[in-house]
């Protein structure tokens, strides 16, 4: 369900800039499963979409590395390493990678 309502979450922001992307107050609201360190990980797809996979890997190595694990952590694993191999670190995006199959059953399509 939580994974179900941040992918929509995603859907929703993906297609606009960064400029044009509140964050929406439920974000905010822990009763959510978010965090505002979500935030993050709809403005590094904006950073993907418009070609700076590096703004994108700092951006989502925050969410990914920082203390708390927020209901996009999963997706933010993914979209990192991604980043990673467009920037030409494949390390960097295996390490990113790692059993994230376990957690993640759709991304074995991707990898």
């Amino acid at each position: 369900m939580r994974l179900t309502i941040a992918r929509q979450l995603v859907a929703m922001f993906y297609v606009l800039p960064v400029e044009a992307a509140p964050v929406p107050a439920h974000v905010l609201d822990d009763s959510s499963g978010l965090s505002f360190r979500d935030a993050d990980v709809f403005y590094a797809l904006d950073a993907l979409d418009r070609g700076d996979p590096q703004t994108a890997l700092k951006l989502l190595e925050d969410v990914v590395w920082g203390p708390v694990q927020s209901a996009l952590w999963y997706d933010a694993r993914f979209l990192a390493a991604r980043a990673a191999v467009e920037i030409g670190e494949p390390e960097r995006a295996l390490a990113l990678l790692e059993s994230l199959e376990n957690d993640l059953p759709e991304v074995v399509d991707f990898i």
